[in-house]
């Protein structure tokens, strides 16, 4: 080798350092809740119920929307819930979701194609439009609340579903700054229902999904400086809809009963707890545990 001119090793293992940390903070950032860990401030157990949204109109223009009463379990105090049936629906085909029983659910019947929005922001009820980004949410609908003073990951749990469908969180810190965060939500089957489980990545319910704040943050879409979780004014999810292409997802029924709350990993997840980064068009699953006992 000519003089002065260094061999490449030593920056190739750098490189090999630079790759192997970054795979740690990776590993670090979907570390999953043990079984150990504390509950923190609920956003909604949907122990309160709301009345059935139901849309039988074909087209994104037309919705149903309901809004809940208010109580002091909801973030907010108070919660909204929109679907549409986009194609497939006549008089006594269409997209209904509500919440009893502490479950939310929501369901296509069969050959409809159609979406919902589960929303908290407050009192206000400010429309549904898919042709927004935010889907025209108020995004300062309650006096911002700190998940970050006593969590570092957001729970769902998710009881059934048919199909994998596309899921977006939205997380808004006022006017300007929020995250839009999508993922590919696998099937959710009852223990004995073969053919569900004969999907591709389907496990058995009930099932928790972790999603790590800053996770959401470094691989979702920002808005300004995207969602300050020191500071959230309001949020939704949007289920069987990818806000990406704006296509409709497969899924016909969803029974989310979501016990959609803030979370403390322990410091080691517990035997069993799997990770899944699936990156791509379809987002990020940060991670999911079967309940035990189950």
């Amino acid at each position: 080798m000519p003089r002065g001119r260094r061999s490449p090793a030593p920056l190739l293992r750098v490189t090999g350092v630079i790759a192997m940390m970054k795979q740690a903070l990776l590993i670090s950032l979907l570390a999953t809740m043990g079984a150990g860990a504390m509950a923190a401030p609920l956003t909604d157990n949907f122990d309160f119920p709301q009345a059935i949204a139901q849309d039988y109109s074909n087209g994104t223009a037309s919705f149903s929307a309901t809004a809940s009463s208010f109580d002091a379990s909801i973030i907010g105090g108070q919660r909204e819930i929109y679907v549409n049936a986009a194609t497939g629906a006549d008089a006594l085909n269409g997209t209904r979701a509500g919440v009893s029983s502490s479950r939310f659910s929501f369901a296509n019947d069969a050959g409809v194609a159609g979406f919902g929005i589960l929303r908290w922001d407050g009192s206000s009820v400010m429309g549904f439009n898919p042709a927004q980004a935010d889907f025209g949410i108020d995004r300062t609908g309650f006096a911002g609340v700190n998940f970050a003073a006593v969590a570092d990951s957001l729970k769902l749990t998710f009881h059934r579903s048919d199909a994998a469908y596309p899921f977006t969180l939205q997380f808004f810190s006022g006017a300007n700054d929020w995250t839009s965060f999508t993922f590919s939500a696998i099937p959710v089957c009852a223990a004995a229902d073969a053919s569900c489980l004969s999907q591709s990545g389907a496990v058995t319910g009930p099932t928790d999904f972790y999603f790590n704040f800053a996770l959401m943050n470094l691989l979702g879409t920002k808005s300004g400086a995207g969602a300050n979780f020191a500071n959230i004014t309001a949020l939704q999810a949007i289920f069987n809809f990818n806000v990406a292409t704006g296509s409709v997802g497969s899924a016909e029924g969803v029974d989310f009963a979501m016990d959609f709350q803030t979370v403390v990993p322990a410091q080691v997840p517990e035997p069993g707890t799997m990770t899944m980064a699936l990156l791509g068009a379809a987002g990020l699953l940060l991670a999911w545990r079967r309940r035990a006992g189950q």
